[in-house]
């Protein structure tokens, strides 16, 4: 009896899928609002997570220690100096190598711009760049490297009129 009553309820679960009892989400909740805790729990354990600027600085203090000479990278403006940046830098991976926050998995996260519909991908053009953020620091850039020459986000036929009707307007979606 408990092989059967076990059987029947297997075969509901998938004959039933989650989706026949889920509440659609209304349009005004295109993207998920999500608190770093959140997105932690879809990351590798022991993912560091470099999103905010003082986990950034923190991270970089563990790098580096303090902020490099903004002056000496840089150079003069006017005629910078790029074999000695390059120098600079080469020096700044040699100080970096064997610290701890080097063996270490991080991640990062980079926003998305909606830009112009593909019709035959039923799906919107995805522009992701590279994401200034203000540290103690200087500006710090994370710069995506390795993406596909096309990103494509495909939404529900619902939403995807909805977002279609919001760029046409103008309005930048992320």
């Amino acid at each position: 009896m408990l092989k059967l009553v076990a059987t029947v309820l297997l075969g509901f679960l998938f004959t039933f899928p989650c989706s026949v009892f889920a509440e659609d989400a209304p349009v005004s909740r295109l993207l998920l609002n999500k608190t770093q805790d959140d997105l932690q729990v879809f990351l590798p354990h022991g993912t560091r997570l470099l999103h905010h600027p003082v986990e950034i600085e923190n991270f970089l203090e563990e790098l580096d220690g303090e902020p490099p000479d903004w002056a000496a990278i840089h150079g003069n403006h006017e005629h910078p100096d790029e074999e000695g940046l390059f120098v600079l830098n080469r020096e700044r991976d040699r100080l970096r190598a064997g610290r701890p926050a080097l063996s270490q998995r991080i991640t990062f996260l980079w926003e998305g711009l909606l830009s112009s519909y593909v019709p035959d991908q039923c799906g919107f053009l995805v522009a992701v760049g590279p994401e200034m953020i203000n540290t103690k620091w200087g500006m710090v850039r994370f710069k995506p490297e390795s993406l596909p020459a096309e990103l494509i986000a495909v939404p529900a036929p619902r939403v995807s009129k909805f977002l279609q009707k919001k760029l046409a307007q103008g309005d930048i979606v992320k």
